[in-house]
């Protein structure tokens, strides 16, 4: 047995042991060299290490556990950083202010925190120092503001590219420094600091980074939890949306457009880059990153990031905030679970299913708002949070489902993109497991200047069949779903689907459109990995469902969707633009509860999202139907999605669970 692990990246070996940890070059352990017969992507850990290197890591770890037994051992830097912190103190000296300089490399978890308290306590301002070879920082904490030194290494240890190793003294996860591994001009940290005694910097926290031979200045973003959280004054709208993307400090690294063959012309496809990790915050991943394609190049940057906002804050949760507790001890005021999970009983019987909620399991909950009134009502939190981590098998009560998250520059607008998601989901569903014959809307009805026309006839010209159907449900509120087959291609045909709801046609129409070119290209870059998936029981992850349709023998079994009279795009009941987001809420929300169905809401918004601008929602209308990329749960038990077709009048009689559709739903 040894009493140490070794890790590898791209760059580095990192050794960690329980007296210390060591970060050197992979060519230190002779891992450069072709013939090193270890090798690993990102940071994973090496199970079989060649005995010539263990015996040199063996070699190093005594070096450490008698070293740690030595007293007065205490960490060093370079002499460059070492003057960089003299020379911030004897400014703050001349100035004669109450900041206190600190080094983060040489300062453990426990020291900040009563550092932090104490200088809340004083009203005192902290300059923090990061001096090491993958980063070279300068920051200002004040008092009791949004962030604190610990906000800052949390942050730091969020983006650190390697999680199995993020957790590390910052000290050897960054590396010391030495004076040959910078250049800086002693004069520029002095200008900074400064600036910062005098106070001619604003009023929020900020951090500068050594970029070659200039400084660059960041933005530090408040932590969505820290230790000292009572001690940070909320911050909310400080900075503009678009500033929480920032390589060093940022909830994502950047947006950047992306060259997309299948995107029609006139509108743009954005996607982030880099993102952070969320098990920083809390005991989940979360996938926080974002595409979008819109009309506009800042539409589609803004709605990329609003994607990756919401991901981010859906999966920052703290356990023992919330409500454990039976179903049975909070019916008068909650949300049975099943009215979400919607199981049919045949789908619960099948091996390996969701499990049956009784209401004497025990499981976690948290407060959701009804949108009408506000009234408070508890929900299933693993209904709420994406993902989420459950305490026992009997708990799994859902799949993982983004459909109801949103994000907005006000909590009103994440509200209204979640209803629309959620109505637009349940309309699909209805339309696609019924086989419903619904008419197609005639796109070139719209003025010939609307850019949703435009969209659609730059498809007809390219020789695209596309049909355009009208899948409103008996809440009243627009729904279509748009279909394309290009037979362009040699080896198969690119069919794909995309749908949305709105408050007016257009804006629905529209939407579908400029999603279509997101996943015809995104179907183009699944092709060139993985072919179509062979049968139904082969769909396994949301790209198989995406291309299953990519097949000739397989149009037939989409030929229901071109079937139906061909009618003019129908006038709007309402006007969206000039409506405030909350009398579009309102709206929506009436149109619901016209057929029995209550929204609610539970408002996730991080600390650091609130402080760029941003608002993020779960919103959750028990009763609507679901969709799911999973052929053994289609949440086939709800009565929706049987009545509603009858109460159109699309359908003499309901169908049972053995009529539905057997073709899989198409992603989009």
């Amino acid at each position: 047995m040894t009493d140490w692990k070794l890790y590898l990246s791209d760059t580095y070996a990192y050794i960690l042991t329980p007296y210390g940890n060591r970060r050197i070059s992979r060519g230190a352990l002779g891992l450069d060299h072709p013939t090193a017969t270890v090798s690993a992507e990102g940071a994973d850990e090496v199970k079989d290490v060649p005995e010539g290197i263990a015996q040199f890591i063996n070699q190093a770890v005594s070096k450490l556990r008698d070293t740690q037994s030595l007293p007065g051992q205490q960490k060093k830097q370079g002499p460059t950083a070492d003057a960089i912190t003299s020379s911030a103190r004897r400014i703050v000296d001349l100035g004669k202010k109450r900041i206190r300089v600190l080094n983060l490399l040489l300062e453990d978890e426990p020291s900040l925190t009563e550092i932090v308290h104490e200088s809340a306590i004083k009203n005192q301002e902290l300059v923090s120092i990061i001096w090491s070879r993958d980063l070279k920082l300068l920051a200002l904490h004040r008092p009791a503001t949004q962030t604190c030194p610990l906000c800052l290494t949390n942050r730091i240890r969020a983006r650190h590219p390697w999680r199995d190793i993020a957790s590390i003294p910052l000290y050897d996860l960054l590396g010391q420094t030495t004076d040959s591994d910078t250049t800086v001009d002693p004069a520029q940290v002095d200008d900074i600091v400064r600036r910062w005694v005098l106070g001619a910097l604003p009023g929020l926290d900020t951090a500068h980074t050594l970029a070659g031979r200039n400084f660059e200045e960041h933005l530090i973003p408040p932590s969505p939890s820290c230790s000292i959280d009572g001690l940070h004054k909320s911050m909310a709208d400080a900075v503009a949306p678009d500033r929480i993307a920032d390589q060093t400090l940022g909830i994502v690294g950047s947006v950047e457009l992306a060259n997309d063959s299948e995107v029609s012309e006139g509108l743009s496809h954005a996607v982030t880059v880099g993102k952070t990790d969320t098990r920083q915050f809390a005991p989940v991943e979360g996938q926080a990153s974002g595409s979008a394609v819109k009309d506009t190049v800042i539409g589609a940057k803004m709605a990329a990031l609003g994607e990756a906002i919401e991901r981010y804050c859906s999966a920052i949760y703290s356990p023992h905030k919330l409500k454990r507790s039976t179903f049975s001890h909070l019916s008068a005021q909650a949300i049975h679970p099943s009215d979400i999970q919607l199981a049919s009983d045949r789908e619960l019987a099948l091996p390996r299913s969701l499990s049956r909620y009784t209401e004497a399991t025990e499981i976690d909950w948290v407060v959701a708002n009804l949108i009408s009134n506000g009234l408070p009502i508890w929900v299933p939190a693993a209904a709420v949070y994406l993902p989420f981590k459950v305490r026992k098998r009997e708990e799994l009560l859902f799949r993982p489902i983004s459909t109801g998250l949103a994000a907005g520059t006000s909590l009103a607008m994440a509200q209204r993109n979640a209803l629309i998601e959620i109505i637009e989901r349940d309309a699909f569903v209805i339309f696609w497991e019924n086989k419903l014959t619904v008419p197609s809307l005639d796109v070139t009805s719209l003025p010939q200047e609307n850019i949703a026309r435009i969209i659609y006839e730059r498809y007809l010209d390219a020789g695209i069949d596309i049909v355009c159907k009208d899948i409103t449900t008996d809440n009243g509120i627009p729904a279509v779903l748009v279909s394309s087959i290009d037979r362009h291609s040699q080896t198969y045909p690119l069919v794909a689907h995309s749908a949305r709801a709105g408050l007016t046609y257009t804006e629905a129409i529209l939407g579908a459109l400029s999603e279509l070119g997101q996943v015809r290209d995104g179907i183009v870059q699944w092709l060139k990995r993985q072919p179509v998936p062979k049968s139904a029981d082969d769909l396994k992850t949301m790209s198989d469902y995406f291309t299953y349709y990519c097949r000739e023998d397989r149009l037939d079994a989409i030929s229901f969707v071109r079937q139906g009279d061909s009618k003019p795009v129908p006038d709007s009941e309402i006007e969206r633009e000039p409506l405030a987001m909350e009398t579009q809420v309102s709206w929506l929300e009436a149109r619901l509860s016209a057929v029995g169905l209550d929204a609610l809401y539970v408002d996730l918004t991080t600390a650091d999202a609130a402080w760029a601008s941003w608002r993020v929602a779960r919103v959750l209308v028990p009763g609507l139907q679901p969709v799911s990329f999973n052929r053994n749960f289609r949440h086939l038990g709800n009565p929706r999605l049987y009545q509603e077709p009858v109460k159109r009048g699309l359908l003499t009689h309901p169908k049972d669970e053995s009529q539905l559709n057997v073709h899989p739903v198409p992603g989009g």
